[in-house]
């Protein structure tokens, strides 16, 4: 602009078109133009910004809230996968925990009393069970179904469900000596195998699942702790994948398990 100004007037010399009025009221004119489309650029990118942060707070949210129901951890996977957690055979060890005598008990308590001793259990077994790096499927009522290994793979998943397992039963004693839990005995079967791990149901409603003997196999052992005066039963599967034979653990040998032909080699570590 400053060339074509200059090759218009003859009448002035070089250097003193840079004092005319004109060229003020251009320069301010750009200047304000300028700082439009910056106040612009600006107001986009905090949009931009804000619209970042709210996806995160409500993505967060989300795992929040649906992992509470389910688990945190098959949250992740279902984001990064998009919801399709398809179907695979998996090696996990899968734990039953119970409440012994729950029944006798909720009988003497009102509702309010009954969810407050749960909350307060499983508390305590959530806690554990997440240092641990397994994953609650299921509460029961009176108890719960965690698996160790699926759908996040783990070094040794009977390993970590050994070592869960034996704390549960000395944080639940514990806790019962410091008045915090009611007397609560608890029974605890554990096995390891092979399952089919991954969604099942229809389009409109769906559950993470394992399925398989092992699961099978795991609920029995648990329910065997009656019958051998126990708190924690193995199978001999579990047992052969540990790194070293847990303190205390005794030999029960084969048992018959309802529903299964073959008898299971079983071991009493608590």
């Amino acid at each position: 602009m400053s060339l074509y100004f200059l090759s218009q007037s003859a009448d002035h010399q070089p250097g003193s078109f840079i004092y005319l009025p004109f060229l003020y009221i251009a320069k301010g004119v750009i200047l304000s133009m300028a700082g439009v489309a910056a106040g612009y650029v600006a107001q986009q990118i905090q949009k931009s910004i804000r619209t970042s942060i709210a996806g995160l707070e409500s993505q967060n949210e989300i795992i929040t809230l649906f992992g509470q129901q389910i688990s945190r951890e098959i949250v992740e996977v279902m984001l990064q996968q998009h919801g399709a957690l398809e179907s695979k055979l998996m090696r996990v060890c899968v734990m039953f925990v119970d409440i012994r005598n729950f029944t006798a008990f909720a009988e003497k308590k009102s509702p309010e009393e009954i969810v407050a001793y749960q909350n307060a259990f499983f508390q305590i077994i959530v806690d554990i069970i997440n240092r641990h790096h397994g994953i609650i499927n299921q509460f029961l009522g009176d108890g719960c179904m965690v698996t160790f290994g699926a759908p996040l793979m783990l070094d040794n998943p009977c390993e970590n469900a050994v070592k869960a397992g034996g704390e549960i039963i000395e944080s639940v004693k514990n806790a019962v000596s410091l008045g915090l839990l009611p007397p609560t005995r608890t029974g605890i079967g554990i096995h390891v195998g092979d399952a089919v791990t991954g969604n099942i149901g229809s389009d409109i409603r769906q559950q993470y699942s394992i399925t398989g003997n092992v699961v099978i196999l795991a609920s029995r052992l648990e329910q065997l702790n009656k019958d051998y005066d126990s708190q924690l039963l193995v199978s001999q599967e579990v047992l052969e994948c540990l790194p070293e034979q847990p303190e205390g653990c005794q030999a029960i040998g084969l048992v018959h398990v309802k529903g299964r032909e073959e008898e299971v080699f079983v071991y009493k570590l608590v």
